[in-house]
């Protein structure tokens, strides 16, 4: 969970203006928070695929946002998801030895025992492992859900920093933005 801090200066201004145009400083920060909302989701995006090979469409499509109103200052953007297919990440297929696969980009390839590359008539294509001695049933591998690669701990300080700063910065210019439209500026 990430908790964005006030910067002071804003604190101290919206104070002030609250007095004067209570509307339009909650329409700054609601219009803020949104705005943060949609940046942690795509910078979350950015700093996962940082460490691990994950594609950017999968991670961002894991997210649901719950939008701010100036009724309501409070939003949250939550990721929620099944761990990804092996598929998702790099695989190597060797005619010799086994599948291997690379989940993290700092390190190599490794082997995934058990695992084989099948090629399917309705279009799939990848690893694949036995649940039995049988032929069938067959399952996918899974790697890492995106959820718990968000969670790494250098991931999420990173975001929040990111969010933080980026909340600070954009309410200030809502409030300008707002108070010199109601000055007819």
């Amino acid at each position: 969970m990430i908790d964005i801090k006030f910067d002071e200066s804003n604190v101290k201004m919206a104070a002030a203006l609250l007095r004067v145009a209570p509307k339009e400083v909650r329409g700054a920060a609601s219009a803020a928070i949104n705005r943060t909302l949609t940046r942690i989701k795509s910078r979350s995006s950015v700093r996962v695929r940082e460490r691990y090979l994950a594609k950017a469409a999968g991670i961002k499509s894991s997210f649901s946002t719950r939008k701010a109103s100036s009724g309501n200052l409070a939003g949250a953007a939550v990721s929620t998801g099944a761990p990804m297919p092996l598929a998702s990440f790099r695989i190597v297929n060797s005619r010799r030895g086994p599948v291997k696969a690379k989940v993290l980009k700092a390190g190599g390839l490794k082997p995934v025992k058990g695992a084989f590359f099948k090629s399917f008539p309705k279009g799939y294509e990848g690893p694949m492992m036995r649940t039995a001695k049988s032929r069938y049933p067959l399952k996918t591998p899974y790697g890492p859900s995106v959820p718990s690669m968000i969670e790494n701990n250098q991931v999420v300080e990173q975001i929040g920093q990111d969010a933080e700063n980026f909340y600070n910065k954009r309410f200030a210019h809502e409030v300008d933005h707002r108070m010199a439209k109601l000055l007819g500026g």
